[in-house]
């Protein structure tokens, strides 16, 4: 009992410092570069993992300091008590990620760049937007997210393009919109509680909850179109990469389709 709370503790903490989609971001890169068949070096991945908690951790601490101490969430509160912490860790990361920079093939340098542009520019919107932001906020951080994970993948892909990596593409985004949106209806009530923007709120549950389901439906015509009217020589990893992505999406599908179970003790997150 002792190890199993200690594990959800250390995991808790995992999560609320986001160290779990940086994990993901890397695996997920990796992933899709073992089928593009190109190698990431140390150096991208860890400009990639970087990135992805720095991005993250702005946006958890900028919450964090308009609700101050009548936070709710263990995530803002741990970024509100930790602040000055994590603030250092950012500068600390930022100049790390100035040296990796000389040690990033010159294509993914110049198209990370433009990716952090338009990071940029989206915090930028998200501050002078006018109300809530709602499928917006969403939306953007699914494609920002997809991008992210496949920009050195493809920049280094010295052939064309082909219907594979489009279809993959897609379904990494309906994913990504899948699990915020999932994330949106079970943290719905905190986030009425801490006054805090979100597509639930804005749309309400139900809405959402029928978007989720329209994504599913759409993800999985994907796949089984794939591999039952479209003809094509697959390769075997094309294959597995179909089986992944159809877990994953068992994974997603189960926790919206029994919520009580997965909110109690907030398993949605493990």
């Amino acid at each position: 009992m002792k190890l199993l709370f200690s594990l959800t503790f250390l995991y808790q903490r995992i999560q609320a410092f986001s160290l779990d989609v940086v994990a993901g971001s890397c695996v997920s890169s990796l992933f899709i570069a073992r089928y593009l068949e190109v190698e990431l070096s140390v150096f991208v991945l860890f400009a990639l993992g970087s990135a992805t908690w720095v991005i993250y951790t702005i946006d958890h601490l900028a919450d964090a300091q308009k609700l101050k101490d009548k936070a709710i969430s263990l995530r803002h509160q741990l970024h509100y008590r930790y602040r000055k912490i994590l603030f250092a860790l950012i500068l600390f990361v930022v100049l790390a990620n100035s040296i990796n920079l000389f040690y990033l093939p010159l294509p993914i340098l110049k198209a990370g760049l433009g990716v952090g542009g338009g990071v940029l520019c989206y915090f930028l919107l998200l501050k002078l937007a006018k109300g809530e932001p709602s499928l917006f906020k969403e939306l953007t951080i699914a494609m920002i997210y997809v991008v992210a994970i496949f920009l050195a993948p493809l920049t280094l892909y010295a052939q064309a393009w082909h219907w594979g990596v489009g279809v993959l593409l897609v379904e990494y985004f309906l994913l990504a919109m899948i699990n915020l949106l999932e994330f949106s209806v079970f943290e719905a009530e905190i986030d009425e509680l801490e006054n805090h923007s979100s597509v639930v709120r804005k749309l309400g549950k139900m809405q959402v909850k029928n978007g989720i389901k329209m994504a599913i439906v759409l993800l999985l015509f994907i796949i089984f179109y794939i591999f039952f009217f479209y003809k094509f020589d697959f390769t075997l990893f094309f294959v597995q990469t179909q089986i992944c992505i159809l877990v994953m999406l068992f994974t997603l599908s189960i926790i919206i389709i029994f919520p009580s179970f997965f909110k109690k003790n907030v398993r949605y997150q493990y």
